[in-house]
């Protein structure tokens, strides 16, 4: 049950660093490339790099 708790618990880990990454990467982008950006893109980064 522990080995259960300890991959969830990376999973969660995971999740929150590609969340706070592609966010990272999208303020840079509208920042040095002058790039708007939608809700839906973040989304959807998250989603394909998770």
């Amino acid at each position: 049950m522990l080995h259960v708790a300890k991959k969830k618990r990376w999973m969660w880990l995971y999740l929150w660093v590609v969340t706070i990454w592609n966010i990272w990467y999208l303020k840079n982008q509208i920042i040095f490339e002058n790039q708007n950006f939608h809700i839906n893109e973040v989304t959807k980064l998250i989603h394909l790099d998770s």
